[in-house]
């Protein structure tokens, strides 16, 4: 069986395997920055209303090596390749402190 494109997604993306993720909403993060996009299948994160977009899911928390909501990941492929991947879903206060 073919290994899932996916991973292959993650794993150019520097320091993305067996770190811990904050469940999080998307915010704009400078002017002009209206949008993220999942790490592994591309999908939307966004803060404005439309059928493909998403609000939020996961991202990185301070202890990523980019720091917090430096990526993000859509919640069909954090529990698809959690496994794989190493991801854990945490409570990080860094992270909460900017909601």
């Amino acid at each position: 069986m073919d290994e899932d494109c996916r991973l292959e997604w993650v794993r150019l993306s520097y320091g993305m395997e067996g770190i811990q993720l904050q469940r999080m909403r998307w915010r704009q993060h400078q002017a002009g920055w209206d949008q993220d996009h999942c790490v592994a299948c591309n999908a939307i994160f966004a803060d404005f209303d439309h059928s493909e977009v998403q609000r939020g899911d996961f991202t990185t928390c301070s202890d990523y090596v980019f720091g917090a909501e430096y990526h993000w990941v859509c919640d069909r492929c954090f529990a698809d390749l959690k496994g794989s991947i190493g991801w854990t879903a945490v409570e990080d206060p860094a992270c909460e402190s900017k909601r």
